[in-house]
């Protein structure tokens, strides 16, 4: 279908919920990922999943508090528990605490989070990176690699807790047409 976003005409695309194509020590849903079972503190971030899907913005529901990252990823292959494989990502404390991470380095702590909050990652126009929390721009990167696809990655430290709800703009396969999603706030 069609939408208009300030005087310009889009096509868009419905959001769509996340398959998994590879995940470790985590139950897996369309939309899903919880944690099952005991952490292994030896192996500190030893659970998680990343996506089938090659996406440009992805949505998520946090379930419970839980030690976590979340976010797009270059790295589009088998699941690998590392932070560095996570490009532009949410990092969720188990005390609560939300920040923006970037290829395994901190770029911002935004705040407090709640159980339930929800959570966006966007490639907007190819060029940033966009970061909303309850649909508030929390944090704007303009570091992005430009024309490779990207997936979505959780990786999950905590014994409980994980994500809903997740959900995803796809590639724009065709690159004059603009991907629009409830996501992006053009």
């Amino acid at each position: 279908y069609q939408r208009r976003v300030h005087g310009q005409l889009f096509w868009c695309e419905s959001p769509t919920l996340i398959n998994w194509k590879s995940s470790i020590n985590v139950t897996v849903g369309p939309g899903t990922v919880h944690r099952n079972g005991e952490a292994d503190l030896r192996f500190n971030w030893s659970a998680g999943a990343v996506s089938e899907n090659r996406v440009e913005a992805v949505g998520f529901v946090v379930d419970g508090y839980p030690a976590m990252v979340c976010g797009l990823s270059l790295y589009t292959r088998a699941f690998r528990p590392q932070f560095f494989n996570v490009d532009y990502a949410f990092h969720f404390s188990s005390g609560s605490y939300v920040g923006v991470m970037e290829s395994g380095r901190w770029r911002k702590l935004v705040g407090r989070y709640k159980d339930g909050d929800s959570f966006k990652v966007i490639r907007y126009l190819r060029s940033k990176v966009r970061y909303y929390w309850n649909e508030r721009l929390v944090f704007e990167s303009g570091v992005v690699w430009v024309e490779r696809p990207l997936s979505f990655h959780v990786l999950i430290k905590s014994s409980k807790g994980g994500i809903t709800d997740a959900d995803y703009a796809p590639v724009d396969p065709m690159p004059s047409l603009k991907t629009c999603w409830s996501l992006y706030s053009c």
